[in-house]
């Protein structure tokens, strides 16, 4: 902003200049006008020169930037292709994991499917056993009744 406007007073302060001198008329100031000129050329390709240079440095520098950019972002790619591998490994582990232990608890189930229908089976057998013994224990109290009527049929006689 500052050079725009210092570039804008010297112009007007040029012009002025040689506005009075172009006035004048005589050959001393012509030279005068055309020394200016000649500075005033000379004092814009210098200022031209430095906004050329101060440009040039911004675009190095947001070259060298982008550049930088770029090497990070090829970096970030690569780790993430690794990640990308890291994970196709921790998904398989997981995987074989998860299958071994579907494995376990279908051995387990089955065990104790195994179990319980042992225990069944015992408990079956136990409980027809009981009706057998509770059988037998009224058949005893039956036939105890029919001795004791028997008897004491036989007492009365």
């Amino acid at each position: 902003m500052t050079s725009g406007r210092n570039g804008t007073i010297v112009g007007v302060l040029a012009a002025v200049i040689a506005a009075v001198l172009a006035y004048i008329g005589t050959p001393v100031a012509h030279a005068a006008l055309v020394g200016g000129f000649i500075l005033l050329i000379t004092l814009v390709v210098v200022s031209h020169g430095r906004a050329v240079r101060r440009t040039n440095a911004l675009l190095v520098k947001e070259q060298q930037q982008r550049a930088q950019i770029l090497s990070e972002l090829a970096d970030v790619r690569s780790r993430l292709r690794e990640l990308g591998g890291d994970r196709k490994a921790v998904t398989e582990r997981v995987d074989k994991r998860f299958s071994a232990l579907d494995n376990k608890i279908a051995l387990a189930v089955e065990r104790m499917d195994e179990k319980f229908k042992h225990e069944l089976r015992g408990l079956a057998v136990a409980m027809r056993d009981t009706e057998i013994e509770t059988g037998l224990a009224a058949l005893n109290r039956y036939t105890l009744l029919a001795t004791r009527s028997a008897d004491a049929g036989d007492r009365t006689d």
